[in-house]
C-alpha cells in the first residue's frame, strides 16, 4: 500500500491519507485499524473499498465525495459509521456493513443519488441525522429492532422510497425523516413517543398510517400535505397532536382523536387546516 502512495501512521494502525490519482479497487491493509477523516478526500477513480475486519472506526468525511466509487464492503469490526462517511458518493450502488455496526453517522451516506438497497444491520441503534438524505434510487428499508432514534431527514427526499419497516423498539422519529418520500402506507409501532415535526410532511402517495398504542405526541406539520390520507384513527395512548399536525390534508374527511387529547395550541385548535 506504501508503494501505492498511501500515508500511515508510524504504527501504521491509521491509514492517515490516500494519494487523489489512486484507481479501481481498494484493499484495506490488515494492519489498519482507522481509516482517519477525509483519508479518501478527492479520489474520484477509486471504485470499490473493502474494509476487513481489523478496521474498527471509520472517520469523519473519510471518503465523501468519492464520485466513482460503486461497492463498499465494510468489515464486522466496525462499530459506527463516521459522520459524513460517504456523503456524495454519487455513483455508490452496494454497500454491505458488517453485523457489529452500532451507529449510522449524520449524513453518512448523504446524497448517495444511485444507492438502491441497503441492509441496516440488526445492531444498530442510531441512525444519524440526514444519514440517506436524497438517496433517491432507495425503494425500500427494513428498519431493524435494534434501533431507538430515527434522526432528522434521515430519509428526506428518498424520492422512489415506497416501503419501510419501523422496528418495534423506535423511542423517536425525527423531524423530516421520512418527508418527501413515496411511502403508500406505514405502521407507527407502540414505541415511538414523539412524531417529529413535518416527519412525514409531503408524503403525497402516503394513504394509510396505522398508530399502534403508545404514541404520544404528533408535531406541528407531521402529516403536512398527506393528498392521500383520507381518514385517521389516533390511539388512546395519544396525549397532543400539535396544531396543522394534518394541515393541507386535501383529502383527509374523518380523524378520531382520544377524549384526553390536548389538541392544536392557545393560537388555534386546527390541526387539519387547509388554504381558504
Amino acid at each position: 500500500a506504501k508503494a501505492q502512495g498511501i500515508i500511515f501512521s508510524d504504527d501504521n494502525k491509521t491509514l492517515v491519507k490516500c494519494p487523489t490519482d489512486l484507481a479501481g479497487e481498494v484493499v484495506i491493509p490488515s494492519c489498519v485499524t482507522t481509516v482517519w477523516n477525509n483519508a479518501f478526500d478527492g479520489c474520484k477513480k477509486i471504485t470499490k473499498v473493502t474494509l476487513p475486519d481489523n478496521v474498527v472506526s471509520i472517520g469523519s468525511m473519510a471518503f465523501a465525495g468519492c464520485t466513482t466509487l460503486v461497492e463498499v464492503n465494510i468489515g464486522d469490526g466496525v462499530t459506527a459509521v463516521g459522520d459524513g462517511a460517504f456523503a456524495n458518493c454519487s455513483s455508490l450502488e452496494k454497500v454491505n456493513m458488517g453485523e457489529n455496526v452500532v451507529s449510522i453517522g449524520e449524513s453518512a451516506f448523504f446524497r448517495c443519488s444511485k444507492l438502491s438497497a441497503v441492509v441496516i444491520p440488526e445492531k444498530v441503534e442510531t441512525i444519524g441525522n440526514r444519514a440517506f438524505q436524497e438517496c433517491n434510487a432507495l425503494t425500500e428499508i427494513i428498519i431493524p429492532d435494534s434501533v431507538k432514534i430515527i434522526g432528522n431527514s434521515a430519509f428526506h427526499y428518498c424520492h422512489k422510497l415506497t416501503k419501510v419497516t419501523i422496528g418495534k423498539n423506535v423511542k423517536s422519529i425525527g423531524d423530516s425523516a421520512f418527508s418527501s418520500t413515496a411511502l403508500i402506507h406505514i405502521t407507527i409501532p407502540g414505541s415511538v413517543e414523539i412524531i417529529g415535526f413535518q416527519a412525514f410532511s409531503y408524503c403525497t402517495n402516503l394513504a394509510y398510517v396505522q398508530f399502534s398504542h403508545g404514541v404520544k405526541r404528533i408535531q406541528r406539520f407531521a402529516f403536512y400535505d398527506c393528498d392521500a390520507l383520507t381518514g385517521v384513527i389516533l390511539p388512546d395512548s395519544v396525549e397532543e397532536v400539535v396544531r396543522e399536525a394534518f394541515g393541507e390534508c386535501s383529502s383527509l374527511r374523518q380523524i378520531s382523536v382520544p377524549a384526553n387529547c390536548v389538541v392544536g395550541d392557545s393560537q388555534s385548535g386546527e390541526i387539519i387546516r387547509r388554504k381558504k
